[in-house]
């Protein structure tokens, strides 16, 4: 009988494969990078991977997020993706986790993995998970895409982290909201963070070790940096970990786009979605209703409401989002 993985084993061995089989690997964020990847791992034979994202599937979404389809919006990511990973490979293990990736669960979330997939969208989760990673001594790839340009690197923690080619947070950055994305460059940026993984899995060798990709499809560039361990870096050198240890106090997170809030009770509530419904403000219209959620309109006013009592709101001024979620959580 032919094996669902001869086409891959008649090039990295039998040997790679095992060790692929047997590997453990964790997805942070499952937009665009973090699908695309997942299902090639899937498909691919990794043993077990674990899915985390803690937002649902929008219309917009869908023109980069191949893996999904219509009949996902509004579904949580982490679990739409695994049922569809389910399907196409059900001899492996996926874990969906629908939680916020944050300093006060990022190591709890990533510790047993064999490396780690940056999936993320905003620079200072990133920051969480490289020091996350160094503390662990966990390897990761990093990700990135705006527009049509992104950028990649595979990390070895003994040998560098992020934080010494990118020493602060940056004060703004560009968004797939603001500036926008192509499928193109997310399909090949995720590619290229699957296929280090698959190398390092395998025992092979890596090619992004110490280097840093820059590929810019517009004009057709693709260029390598070095990256040195700095024997001064804040992280990997000094072991200092100030984004991880700085737990989150407030329970309000700024998401992308103007005036978009994600609130985090400090812990999971079991929220009475029924009930939370009821005390969402009357001007706003229910537009999405699952056992996940709660979604509702007033113009271009959003508000998501989660059973795990979380919420997200766009285009509501903070003060404002803040008391409104405090009226239907019950915080």
């Amino acid at each position: 009988m032919e094996n669902r993985y001869s086409r891959q084993i008649r090039y990295i061995g039998e040997y790679a494969q095992d060790r692929v089989s047997k590997s453990k690997v964790c997805i942070i964020g499952c937009g665009a990078l973090g699908s695309a990847s997942a299902e090639l791992l899937t498909r691919a034979g990794v043993g077990t991977i674990k899915l985390v994202d803690r937002d649902f599937l929008e219309l917009s979404n869908l023109q980069r997020q191949h893996v999904f389809s219509e009949e996902d919006i509004n579904k949580p990511k982490a679990l739409a993706l695994a049922e569809r990973l389910g399907k196409i490979n059900s001899s492996i293990e996926i874990e969906p986790l629908v939680e916020d990736f944050n300093s006060s669960k990022a190591e709890s979330i990533v510790k047993g993995f064999d490396i780690v997939i940056d999936g993320l969208d905003n620079m200072h989760s990133r920051f969480i998970l490289n020091e996350a990673c160094v503390k662990l001594n966990m390897p990761w790839v990093y990700g990135s895409a705006i527009r049509n340009m992104g950028h990649t690197s595979f990390i070895d923690v003994n040998m560098n982290c992020l934080n010494c080619f990118i020493k602060t947070l940056p004060s703004e950055t560009e968004t797939c909201e603001t500036s926008g994305v192509t499928n193109s460059i997310t399909s090949l940026i995720s590619a290229i963070q699957v296929n280090e993984t698959l190398k390092y899995l395998g025992n092979q060798k890596y090619t992004l070790l110490r280097l840093f990709l820059y590929i810019d499809l517009e004009h057709m560039i693709m260029k390598s940096f070095g990256v040195s361990k700095d024997p001064d870096c804040r992280v990997c050198s000094l072991k200092k970990f100030d984004f991880l240890e700085k737990k989150e106090s407030s329970w309000i997170t700024s998401l992308c786009g103007k005036n978009s809030y994600h609130f985090s009770p400090p812990s999971k509530i079991g929220l009475d979605l029924q009930g939370a419904r009821a005390r969402i403000p009357q001007e706003f219209s229910v537009s999405a209703e699952n056992k996940s959620l709660v979604r509702a309109h007033s113009g271009d006013k959003e508000i998501t409401v989660f059973n795990d009592g979380r919420m997200i709101t766009k285009n509501i001024e903070k003060n404002e989002a803040e008391t409104v979620c405090k009226k239907i959580v019950l915080i």
